[in-house]
């Protein structure tokens, strides 16, 4: 495994990070929130479980957005107002805190969900030598250094 990304909370630059340090902390910083926001990808379809699963869902659906990619996710954040709390991969969430948002952490542990990368050589790799030396790369301390900052733990 090359990596794994999980799903984090998001809201604008300027706002102040709500505590999500556990469950709880999330839920009440959700009900706090002026609105939710989050994408109806794979990711969205697991925040929607899981918001049913600890039992906010129906007390949420009123001020909750939803977007077909994270992109939009995060422009939504960046433009909005008030108490606004987006989720998406952490991933991309880093790729806009330059554009005006901020990272308020990872979901919780007993509830995140990974996405996991892996890389391997085909069998019939057309430049198997490059292919050798580009995951031999992968696995040195400079680029495990590089997907730590984009977020890639």
């Amino acid at each position: 495994m090359l990596g794994r990304v999980g799903a984090g909370v998001v809201v604008r630059a300027s706002a102040p990070s709500p505590d999500i340090a556990n469950i709880e902390a999330l839920k009440q910083a959700m009900l706090n929130a002026d609105s939710i926001v989050y994408n109806t990808a794979s990711s969205g379809l697991y925040l929607e479980k899981l918001f049913e699963r600890i039992g906010i869902a129906e007390q949420i659906k009123a001020k909750t957005t939803r977007y077909p990619n994270g992109e939009d996710v995060m422009d939504h954040i960046i433009k909005g107002k008030g108490n606004e709390l987006g989720f998406g991969a952490i991933t991309e969430i880093k790729l806009f805190e330059p554009k005006g948002l901020k990272l308020v952490g990872p979901l919780p542990p007993d509830i995140q969900n990974y996405t996991s990368y892996g890389a391997a050589l085909m069998s019939n790799a057309p430049s198997a030598d490059a292919a050798k030396a580009f995951l031999t790369y992968l696995a040195t301390p400079e680029a495990k250094q590089i997907f730590a900052a984009a977020g890639i733990e």
